[in-house]
């Protein structure tokens, strides 16, 4: 079955920017038809990006030069994630690991500082060095 996610593909050729179009990802490869690119799955690499490090990057080479494919919005993301194996996609296990591990650090990291706010405010004290903390 092939399933089409929303993406911004990047290259040689195209704008800085990306240009919008839709993925097509089968159980083999993914192929961008506006392009005329397929690519099969083992050749692409996944890496981390975007300004929160959780974005997911899928790199390719081709005789044209070198392309990348990011989602188009954060539900396309989760839709890709969905429907790439990790075991074809060079660094996608990497990948999940390192933003999974990002994710709970950033949670953990939130919970304890509410916490510590808690805990000052019942004692009375100033919670002034949280500020801007996310506090």
């Amino acid at each position: 079955m092939v399933h089409a996610v929303p993406v911004l593909l990047f290259g040689p050729g195209l704008p800085h920017a990306g240009v919008a179009t839709t993925c097509a990802i089968n159980e083999h490869s993914i192929s961008i038809a506006s392009h005329q690119l397929a690519v099969p799955l083992s050749a692409l690499k996944a890496d981390i990006g975007g300004f929160d490090h959780d974005q997911l990057q899928l790199h390719w080479q081709s005789t044209a030069g070198v392309y990348m494919v990011i989602a188009g919005a954060p539900d396309a993301q989760k839709q890709l994630l969905g429907l790439l194996p990790a075991p074809l996609v060079a660094g996608l296990k990497g990948w999940r690991i390192a933003t999974f591990s990002q994710k709970n650090s950033m949670e953990q990291f939130d919970l304890r500082c509410r916490f510590d706010c808690i805990a000052c405010m019942h004692r009375g004290l100033a919670i002034r060095p949280y500020v801007g903390l996310g506090c």
